[in-house]
């Protein structure tokens, strides 16, 4: 298969993520609502705009690297939440990826950035900080100081 083809599967499948995601967690909350309403429906429209060809210049890899930083922060986003939604919303969120993306979360790249002590690049980064947002939620503190520092060293770079 064309890298160029599964590039744009792989887009198909994180505008799905985000479909499905945000179809089921916006009625939960105003401000979510909004944002989907404001932000996801239009920037969506214009994803199919730069695959249909209508939009030009724009690498399909960029948006997918986007979209994947977005899911990475998502946490972020749904942390305003009261408890009882917010974890109901976690909850859709990592079915959802873990349903259409079994490997968003490699573990294995998260031990390969720990065993070489460094973040290289702008999706090390986003995978470590979802990590980290991860691990503050479960309790799980066994390596976030070590991930703090990692993330903090690539940020000063």
């Amino acid at each position: 298969m064309k890298k160029s083809r599964k590039t744009r599967e792989k887009l198909l499948c994180l505008v799905g993520i985000y479909d499905r995601i945000y179809e089921k967690i916006s009625p939960m909350d105003d401000k979510l609502n909004s944002i989907y309403r404001n932000s996801w429906q239009v920037s969506r429209g214009k994803y199919f705009d730069i695959i249909d060809g209508r939009i030009t210049g724009v690498k399909i890899s960029s948006l997918v690297n986007g979209l994947e930083q977005g899911l990475m922060e998502f946490p972020a986003i749904i942390n305003s939440l009261p408890f009882e939604a917010r974890e109901r919303a976690e909850k859709i969120y990592y079915d959802e990826i873990n349903s259409a993306a079994p490997d968003f979360f490699d573990k294995n790249k998260i031990r390969a950035v720990i065993e070489r002590g460094s973040i290289k690049m702008d999706s090390e980064f986003y995978m470590v900080r979802a990590e980290i947002d991860r691990m503050e939620r479960c309790g799980d503190s066994d390596k976030l100081a070590y991930l703090d520092k990692l993330t903090g060293d690539y940020e000063r770079k």
